[in-house]
């Protein structure tokens, strides 16, 4: 891909090059100067790289400063003609994130003005260049699919499988019911049946992105299992066999292909094995950038466009060990690329296809990297940033134990803060189907499982039921689906990301460890899928239980309390205070007019009973005197506040009840 080539004034230049001023760049303060503002015009207009994106980069201010007017007075402010309007600029040489990754941060400010301009310039070579042995950041390869990308990815997973002991092996005996099998030749597939097969496999993550054209069903097995052309095929599919072959595999599996999907009975048990398929795979070949199945991963690529002032550009640089080589900067304002960024990772199921995987081949939109659970590697692009996505994917691996015996209980805690993680990630994430919802994270699940030794109900662990039920929805649709698919209790019932604040409970009340989790039942709608669907699901709570108006306001306060507590509502769904209705138990009437007579306010009838010294449940009483959860409630920081202690004053004199919760 070519670079513009750079043009830089002597201020610039010297930056980079002389030894001096080199080694104040690199120093923990980095490195200070005033420029002139007629001279940085003057640097401008005679093309200097630097300046120019710097000029562009504090033209996307709010109030950009404008260059064209006199003394370059900020556009919509008034400033004194008198002021010192003097360019101020600092240049540092910084690590970010991990791996590292060199960038420039170049910030600064005209004379008085408050507003400062920042920007970061990531710092890469090219392969051929001498400073290539000092700097490990390569610019961005546009040729995803080229021999090049797929041998080097070829090696990485060689020496994974060679050298990395925290790396699962394959087991050639644990394979699939189904594989592609894509040594046909003559550009021809076929489904087959791997009782008859042995090796390796690799396994697609993808977005369907629709109706699939081409799937396994009941009436296309026979044909399927005959032969299929490669040309039938969507891009991603068809692009994915292509990798599998260059890496030298006979066998695909991909889930359209090797489920037959008119079948309830073999999506559950395919869907059951989900956890085996993924964790055994050769490479798990991630279609990334591909929003849909006829997207294909293997296009050449094209650079993102943030804004106008993003651009690559070439300029010389003294290394190390002295020798003027080429260099490459990128302006990127966003500090590196995510991996949220991709349309792969808003798919939900795609979330355990990337935790149960020991080996992972990203094809994104900006590099093509391999993860394991002993590292990273990349084929240039833009330096990946630490998210949670990452995190989980190498977190899981960690510990790829098959028995709770086998594991310490810090192990098992680690599993524990994972799924709380994965439930953050994966419940913002689409799905297509909204009976999916446990279906799509049942592997991960069943690893929790039998790792801890736990429970599984519902989502939650039966271990530690009781603060599990804290849970509150954050971001995203907060609604309930249109049928059910989980007891009210359970974060499986809403739309929308649900997390645990699980510092809050080191705040201990006695009212809190008072109320008792009596009876938890959950009913799976088939026997053989614990992990999947449900059929019912019910709680019973006995605890000190407190009934109170709320009229669907953010904040109560709670005056009986010296000094008064106030507590956030957390609603599980939005404007279900308006809405909500239950007609499953005949109850119409979700308001209650305020005992207050000098208003006629619409209020519903809160039920709470604390579960920490900081949270406590927020139920609906219905009319058959079962009730529903609606949101949580959380105490507030106050300086004169003693979390604890302040749970018990407002609930000790609370009646005790037993609350049946669906």
């Amino acid at each position: 891909m070519s670079r513009n080539p750079s043009r830089a004034c002597s201020n610039c230049a010297a930056l980079l090059v002389d030894p001096q001023l080199l080694s104040h760049v690199k120093s923990e303060a980095g490195y200070e100067y005033t420029v002139g503002v007629e001279d940085f015009h003057r640097s401008v207009q005679r093309g200097c790289t630097f300046c120019t994106v710097y000029r562009d980069s504090l033209a996307a201010l709010d109030k950009p400063i404008d260059l064209d007017s006199p003394q370059g007075v900020p556009s919509g402010e008034s400033l004194p003609l008198d002021v010192d309007m003097d360019l101020v600029r600092k240049v540092k040489y910084v690590l970010l994130h991990e791996p590292d990754v060199e960038a420039f941060q170049i910030s600064g400010q005209f004379g008085s003005c408050p507003r400062t301009a920042s920007n970061y310039y990531i710092v890469m070579a090219d392969r051929a260049s001498h400073a290539a042995k000092f700097i490990n950041t390569r610019p961005m390869n546009p040729e995803t699919g080229s021999v090049e990308t797929l041998t080097k990815a070829k090696g990485w997973i060689s020496r994974c499988l060679n050298s990395h002991t925290l790396c699962r092996k394959p087991s050639h005996s644990l394979l699939p019911s189904r594989l592609i099998d894509v040594g046909c030749g003559d550009d021809m597939i076929r489904v087959a049946s791997s009782r008859s097969m042995a090796g390796p496999y690799a396994a697609l993550s993808y977005c369907w992105g629709g109706p699939q054209q081409v799937q396994l069903t009941r009436e296309t097995v026979a044909t399927l299992e005959t032969q299929l052309s490669l040309h039938s095929l969507p891009a991603t599919i068809r692009d994915a066999v292509a990798v599998a072959q260059s890496l030298g595999l006979q066998y695909l599996w991909v889930d359209a292909l090797c489920i037959i999907q008119d079948s309830p009975e073999d999506k559950m048990k395919e869907i059951s094995r989900m956890e085996d398929y993924y964790q055994n795979s050769y490479v798990t070949i991630c279609a990334a950038s591909s929003p849909a199945a006829y997207s294909g991963m293997l296009q050449p690529r094209q650079k993102p466009v943030y804004n106008t002032f993003y651009n690559d550009f070439s300029i010389t640089m003294r290394c190390p060990d002295g020798v003027l080589a080429p260099i490459i900067l990128t302006s990127n304002p966003d500090h590196g690329y995510s991996a949220d960024m991709e349309p792969l990772n808003h798919r939900a199921w795609a979330l355990q296809e990337s935790l149960l995987s020991t080996r992972r081949l990203i094809f994104g939109k900006w590099q093509v990297s391999f993860e394991c659970q002993s590292g990273t590697e990349a084929d240039g692009g833009y330096p990946a940033r630490w998210t949670d996505v990452v995190r989980l994917d190498r977190g899981l691996g960690y510990f790829p134990l098959s028995d709770k015996a086998a594991v310490d209980a810090t192990a098992v805690e680690k599993y524990y803060e994972l799924w709380d993680y994965a439930v953050a990630d994966y419940s913002r994430r689409g799905l297509s189907v909204s009976a999916d919802k446990l279906p799509g994270i049942s592997g991960v699940a069943r690893l929790v499982q039998r790792v801890t030794g736990d429970e599984y109900v519902a989502g939650l662990w039966a271990s530690k039921l009781k603060t599990d039920l804290t849970w509150k929805i954050t971001h995203a649709e907060k609604r309930r689906p249109a049928e059910w698919r989980a007891p009210t209790w359970s974060w499986v019932a809403v739309n929308g990301r649900a997390k645990w604040f699980r510092a809050r409970e080191r705040y201990h009340s006695l009212v809190a460890e008072a109320t008792e989790l009596s009876k938890y039942m959950v009913t799976a709608k088939s026997a053989g899928t614990p992990f999947g669907e449900l059929q019912s699901g019910e709680i019973i709570l006995q605890g000190h239980a407190m009934e109170f108006g709320w009229n669907g306001c953010q904040k109560m306060r709670f005056g009986k309390c010296t000094p008064p507590i106030v507590f956030q509502m957390h609603p599980d769904v939005d404007g279900e205070f308006v809405a909500f209705t239950d007609t499953s138990v005949g109850d119409q009437r979700p308001f209650r007019l305020s005992t207050n007579s000098e208003s006629n306010e619409k209020l519903m009838m809160i039920t709470s009973v604390p579960l920490t010294g900081r949270d406590a449940l927020m139920l609906r009483r219905h009319a058959d005197g079962n009730y529903s959860r609606v949101g949580v409630m959380g105490c507030l920081k106050h300086p004169s506040i003693e979390y604890g202690a302040t749970m018990d004053e407002m609930f000790a004199s609370c009646p005790s009840k037993m609350l049946r919760i669906l």
